[in-house]
């Protein structure tokens, strides 16, 4: 089996790490090259997903932030507003003159 390093398909980039030309839809040297590049798009794909998941929970704690930001607001807003309704019936003037039976005098 031929090594990974001593395959056409692989340089050596600045940095001394390996970079990998292979493309299985196109040329297979060995058979193991399949096995050797999905391991490597596996190890990609974790790589992306850990660095997803890093970032989703620092959106998190952000997105938190903004909710209670905004329920406050919208607290704040609803007691200064507050005082234009009136939130039970009881609390809402009565007037001592009316009667229903009044009402009922009237043919509209």
């Amino acid at each position: 089996m031929i090594q990974c390093k001593d395959c056409k398909y692989c340089k050596e980039g600045a940095n001394g790490e390996l970079i990998f030309l292979c493309n299985p839809f196109k040329y297979i040297v060995e058979p193991e090259c399949l096995q050797k590049w999905q391991i490597m798009k596996l190890n990609e794909m974790l790589s992306i997903q850990s660095s997803q998941a890093r970032t989703n929970s620092k959106l998190n704690d952000i997105q938190d932030k903004i909710i209670k930001y905004v329920e406050r607001e919208i607290d704040d807003f609803e007691d200064t507003e507050g005082w234009k309704y009136f939130e039970d019936q009881d609390d809402a003037p009565e007037n001592p003159d009316w009667d229903g039976e009044d009402y009922e005098k009237y043919d509209f």
